[in-house]
């Protein structure tokens, strides 16, 4: 059963109060329902204009041009038999209303956010801007981390936008879903750049162990600087209760050499933490694990990354991880699809084609060379 769309129930939620507060102004001015037509209509407008919002300046862009919606609404009403001076009194009073409501509410929306725990598109657009405190730490203590973020985040969007999906909820999820890594961060691949890997030196759980801690570590540091709820839920279900492959296989070659058997280990290697809940956290998921694994590809070619973005999507389905999201198969393979195109379009400057044209190039290398 599809989960029911929290966008949607907002604005119907919103336009349902608006239909309310009309009757009630209706019947204070002594049942003129005029007045309540007026308000219910230019409400219903309001509603929608500031529902397609996402930043402040189009508040104020929504509240003026609402007010100027309220001026001819009540200009209409009170050209039948009205006087001069209660027109032109409504038509400025419309005007008015609608700018001093823009003001108020870009005023009040600070307070609201923070009161009640809840995030506005406005909000996360501020959070997704790269200057805040939180992702300049994750810069200069996890660099690789850091340009892994920047990526998935940009992979994530492009993949909820071609879906429908809250694209801007899962960039800000994107940006800071591995701010645990900071912790430990040369305990993970990207920012391993000139040492050794320490995993190598490591007993496969204790590395499975400080991997899966990410996870919780950067929870703590979301929730302290105080970032909404909705984007921590996606946080927390990036890696849904997949596999930690590398480790696992590790592992399961010394059970088998040692035990002869390796029931049971599989569990032991997975993420504790729920499956994705939503498209948001199940794109984010498949973005960050397809841009992990296309940058550890050898030698890339355009055939090796859609082989590698086919295997992960198969191994996620196979393994149940989508089971409790409401994607769609058809959402699911132009998630897909534009995964392939991002990662292709990112790192176009590392493919490698065919062996002829490298020794085309060489051959042109040497003439010019010769000459």
């Amino acid at each position: 059963m599809p989960k029911p769309d929290l966008k949607s129930i907002n604005e119907r939620m919103a336009m349902m109060l608006t239909v309310c507060l009309g009757i009630f102004a209706g019947i204070a001015t002594d049942f003129d329902f005029s007045i309540a037509i007026v308000y219910i209509l230019g409400g219903i407008f309001s509603t929608y204009m500031v529902s397609k919002v996402s930043q402040r300046s189009g508040v104020m862009r929504a509240g003026f041009i609402s007010s100027l919606v309220l001026a001819f609404l009540f200009l209409t009403i009170n050209l039948i038999g009205g006087e001069i001076k209660t027109i032109a009194l409504y038509t400025v009073l419309g005007v008015v209303n609608g700018i001093i409501c823009a003001i108020i509410a870009i005023g009040f929306l600070p307070f609201i956010e923070s009161t009640f725990n809840i995030v506005t598109a406005m909000g996360l657009l501020e959070l997704s801007n790269t200057d805040q405190p939180l992702l300049k730490q994750l810069l200069i203590s996890a660099p690789g981390t850091y340009n892994h973020s920047i990526l998935v985040g940009h992979l994530a969007e492009s993949a909820a936008k071609s879906i429908g999906a809250d694209s801007l909820l899962v960039k800000v999820a994107a940006l800071y879903h591995d701010l645990g890594k900071m912790k430990r961060p040369e305990y993970f691949y990207e920012n391993q750049r000139d040492i050794e890997n320490i995993h190598d030196r490591l007993n496969p759980s204790m590395s499975r162990h400080i991997i899966s801690s990410h996870i919780k570590d950067g929870l703590e540091m979301a929730v302290k600087n105080k970032i909404p709820r909705k984007v921590l839920n996606i946080i927390s279900q990036h890696h849904g209760s997949s596999i930690i492959t590398y480790f696992y296989e590790k592992q399961k070659d010394r059970e088998l050499i040692t035990n002869g058997s390796s029931n049971g280990l599989k569990e032991h290697f997975r993420y504790p933490a729920r499956k994705p809940q939503s498209k948001e956290a199940a794109i984010l998921m498949l973005a960050d694990s397809t841009e992990a694994a296309v940058r550890s590809i050898d030698k890339m070619t355009p055939k090796k990354i859609e082989k590698m973005i086919n295997d992960i999507f198969e191994d996620r389905l196979k393994d149940g991880q989508l089971n409790e999201t409401d994607m769609t198969v058809k959402e699911i393979n132009t998630v897909k699809e534009t995964l392939i195109d991002g990662l292709m379009s990112i790192y176009h400057s590392r493919l490698s084609y065919t062996e002829s044209n490298s020794k085309t190039k060489a051959d042109l290398e040497e003439k010019v060379e010769t000459k």
